[in-house]
C-alpha cells in the first residue's frame, strides 16, 4: 500500500491544472517541490530490495500513466474540446496542445519519457506483473500440453501487445499534436536506441568449447569408445 503515495507522488506534478496568481508558474513548481519532498521521505523508509525493484516499476506506472492522460489532454485542447472539460484540463487555442505543463515542449518530452517507461515495462515484463530473469523449469505434463491452457496464454499474450501498440500510438499521436522539434528528436533518438538496446538483450549463442588437444578424454568416453569397438569388431569378423 505505501507504493500507491508513491505513484500520486510521481504523477500529480504532470497532472496538476491549478496555476492561480500573478505567476503561472510559482504554484506548480512549490508543488512538484512538495511532491518530491512526499518522495525522499517515503524512499527513506524502504528497503533496498524494494527502492530498487518495486519503486522502480511504480515510477514507471506513474509515468507511463501521466503521459497518456497527458496525451487524451492535449488531443482535446489541440482538436478545441479542452473548454469543456475546465478546470482540469487547461484552455488553449485551437490546433495547440500542451495538456497541464503550459509548454508544449515539456508536454512531449512527458510523452517521449511515457513511451520510454511503457519499452522498459515490455522488455523487462515489469508493467504485466510477470519478472525478468531466466524463465523457471517448469515440469512437463504427462499428457502432453493441454490445448486450452496454450490458446489462453497465446491470447493473453496478444491483448497485451494489443493494449501495448494503443498506448504508444496515443502518446506519438500526442507527441504530435505538440508540433514541438524537440520532441520529435527525443522520439527519434528513443526509437534508435529501443532498435540498439533489443539487439543487445538477444542472448548470444556461444559455441561449444572443443576439448584441449593434450588433454585426456573422460574413462566414460574411453569405456564406450572400447565397447563400440569390439561391437564392430565382432559384426566384421
Amino acid at each position: 500500500m505505501q507504493f500507491i503515495p508513491a505513484f500520486l507522488l510521481i504523477a500529480l506534478p504532470w497532472l496538476n491544472p491549478f496555476a492561480p496568481g500573478s505567476s503561472p508558474a510559482a504554484v506548480p513548481l512549490l508543488f512538484s517541490w512538495a511532491c518530491a519532498a512526499g518522495l525522499l521521505a517515503l524512499c527513506s523508509r524502504l528497503s533496498n530490495r524494494d527502492f530498487c525493484g518495486r519503486l522502480v516499476t511504480t515510477a514507471a506506472w506513474a509515468w507511463l500513466a501521466a503521459g497518456l492522460l497527458s496525451s487524451v489532454m492535449g488531443l482535446c485542447q489541440y482538436f478545441g474540446a479542452g473548454a469543456s472539460l475546465l478546470p482540469w484540463v487547461n484552455q488553449t487555442e485551437l490546433g495547440e496542445a500542451f495538456a497541464n505543463l503550459r509548454q508544449r515542449n515539456q508536454f512531449a518530452t512527458l510523452t517521449n519519457m511515457a513511451l520510454a517507461a511503457l519499452l522498459w515495462g515490455v522488455a523487462t515484463g515489469r508493467l504485466d506483473g510477470r519478472r525478468a530473469g531466466p524463465p523457471r523449469a517448469r515440469p512437463a505434463p504427462s499428457g502432453g500440453s493441454d490445448p486450452h491452457e496454450v490458446g489462453e496464454r497465446g491470447g493473453n499474450g496478444a491483448r497485451r501487445a494489443g493494449l501495448a501498440w494503443a498506448a504508444a500510438a496515443l502518446l506519438m499521436a500526442g507527441n504530435a499534436a505538440s508540433s514541438s522539434r524537440t520532441g520529435l528528436l527525443q522520439l527519434l533518438l528513443l526509437c534508435a536506441l529501443a532498435w540498439l538496446w533489443g539487439g543487445w538483450r538477444q542472448p548470444a549463442q556461444r559455441p561449444r568449447r572443443k576439448p584441449a588437444p593434450h588433454a585426456k578424454p573422460h574413462p566414460n568416453h574411453i569405456n564406450t569408445t572400447h565397447a563400440r569397438e569390439r561391437t564392430l569388431w565382432h559384426q566384421t569378423f
